[in-house]
């Protein structure tokens, strides 16, 4: 994903960027072994546990892309309505020419055909595939155009606002995750905190993290610290959850979850705190630069080649889960970069691969 422009590039950014890329498409390649190696009377088996590996350590990518998009446009000052044709200008487009890609191949590839045998039925197919998303991956981009409106009335403050104010922000954000992962308080209790909650902190998160926090060496251990035991009770909790309810469980994978804001902010730090080099004369290398111009495209266009390999017996179980969960996410990856660099040539092909 490409969720922003800088002009000063910075390293740790772009590293913290084509990370999350990776993880993304590793996310879904390990997504496929989730379910199917779960057997609700034996339990897990090792696929499984492979499989279940690498999607906790993956978990991080939502959370870094809007951590991202926190850090780089919070502090930008443009006026309401250029900010919106800007942003809105580079994620429409590429949505809007994918989405028609991703609804054409729901059409093409659906098992029921009777569904189009009246214009009713067809008229719900299509309302579902626009509201819901014609690919699960989709929401990103419907979360993503919420959080762009609200970012005109959020710069404001977060210009003005101290650390401690952005602090209590965030503790308060926290403690709705807290409230929503422990359950306690009741659904219809009137405690109104739903203007804390969500992945706006992860927005604020970002900004505070990466325009307020100087990384010491105390900090930096705390980060690592953070990020091994959110990843452990990710990677351990789903195992728990999933043995108790006899089927597989992806309560300890949400996004919103403590586990997982510990191990994307964790992640965040260290990918900051690491960057001991300095910027002035930084140029990323050509295969850098590429991804992260087609970043955007390539999280559009991944789960299209992905699934067509996984239709041709190309998933985890190609060869030891171990080796092809990364080998196939580097080759997804590789695919949907050319496919996004093709249409890029083509007349027009920049403004659909982001």
């Amino acid at each position: 994903m490409r969720p922003v422009e800088v002009r000063t590039r910075v390293r740790w950014i772009d590293n913290v960027r084509i990370l999350a890329t990776l993880f993304v498409i590793g996310l879904h390649v390990s997504a496929y072994g989730m379910m199917r190696e779960f057997s609700a009377l034996s339990g897990p088996n090792t696929r499984w546990w492979i499989c279940n590996f690498y999607e906790s350590a993956f978990r991080c990518c939502v959370p870094l892309f809007v951590m991202l998009t926190g850090a780089l446009l919070l502090p930008q000052t443009l006026p309401l309505k250029p900010f919106l044709i800007k942003r809105f200008g580079r994620i429409l487009i590429p949505a809007i020419f994918w989405g028609v890609v991703y609804i054409i191949y729901n059409f093409i590839m659906a098992d029921d055909k009777t569904v189009f045998t009246s214009s009713y039925d067809s008229f719900r197919w299509l309302r579902h595939q626009v509201l819901d998303g014609p690919i699960s991956s989709f929401w990103y981009i419907y979360m993503l155009a919420g959080l762009y409106l609200f970012m005109p009335v959020l710069q404001p403050w977060v210009k003005s606002a101290n650390n401690k104010a952005l602090v209590y922000f965030l503790s308060i954000w926290v403690l709705t995750l807290v409230v929503k992962q422990c359950r306690l308080i009741p659904q219809q209790s009137p405690l109104e905190l739903r203007y804390f909650s969500g992945y706006l902190g992860y927005l604020l998160l970002g900004y505070y993290l990466a325009h307020r926090v100087v990384i010491t060496q105390t900090i930096y251990l705390l980060a690592l610290i953070a990020s091994v035991i959110g990843f452990l009770v990710t990677f351990l909790g789903t195992y728990w959850a999933s043995v108790n309810q006899h089927v597989f469980s992806a309560i300890f994978y949400e996004y919103l979850s403590l586990n997982v804001l510990a191990l994307s902010a964790g992640v965040f730090i260290l990918i900051k705190g690491n960057n001991r080099e300095t910027d002035s004369d930084y140029r990323p290398f050509w295969l850098k630069e590429s991804l992260i111009r087609f970043g955007f495209g390539i999280y559009l266009i991944h789960p299209l080649p992905l699934r067509i390999m996984v239709h041709f017996g190309l998933n985890y179980r190609l060869i030891n889960p171990v080796l092809a969960i990364p080998l196939l996410t580097l080759l997804c990856l590789a695919i949907s970069y050319a496919i996004a660099w093709l249409i890029s040539k083509l007349p027009y092909g920049k403004y659909v691969t982001g």
